[in-house]
C-alpha cells in the first residue's frame, strides 16, 4: 500500500509474515471508540436494561471476537448485579413498611400491663 492510500484510510494495516493476527485489532472499537461494554455501562445509568444486555454479551463470550471488550462487559455485568441487589432490597423494605402496624389504644396497653403483673398482696 502506498502513502497516498494510507492517507485516505483511518488506519494503515500492519502486516507480519510470522504473526498474521498482528493487525487484527487496529480498527477502533464500536460505540464512539469506547466499546459496547463501556458504552453500555455509561448508558445503563439512564436505562439499566443496557447493563443486562451487556451481561448477556459477557456470558455469551462476545469478548472472544475482540478481547478489548472484556473489561467493559465485565463492568456492566457487575453493575447489573449491584442494581439487581439494590432493587430487591428496596422492594423488600417497601413491602415490609407497607404492612399495617398493630396499634393499641392506651386502655388496651394499660389492661395488658395489669394482667401481666403479679398481684400486690402476695397471693398467687
Amino acid at each position: 500500500m502506498d502513502t497516498a492510500e494510507q492517507r485516505k484510510d483511518k488506519y494503515a494495516p500492519i502486516g507480519d509474515a510470522e504473526n498474521p493476527l498482528l493487525g487484527k485489532f487496529d480498527k477502533p472499537l464500536p460505540c464512539f471508540g469506547c466499546g459496547i461494554g463501556w458504552f453500555s455501562l455509561l448508558l445503563g445509568f439512564v436505562c439499566p436494561l443496557m447493563w443486562y444486555y451487556a451481561t448477556i454479551l459477557y456470558f455469551g463470550n462476545y469478548y472472544h471476537k475482540d478481547p478489548r471488550e472484556r473489561a467493559g462487559l465485565a463492568a456492566s455485568a457487575i453493575a447489573a448485579l449491584v442494581f439487581t441487589t439494590a432493587a430487591v432490597i428496596t422492594v423488600a423494605v417497601i413491602a415490609d413498611l407497607s404492612q399495617p402496624l398493630t396499634r393499641f389504644s392506651p386502655s388496651q396497653l394499660l389492661a395488658q400491663s395489669h394482667s401481666s403483673q403479679p398481684s400486690a398482696n402476695g397471693g398467687s
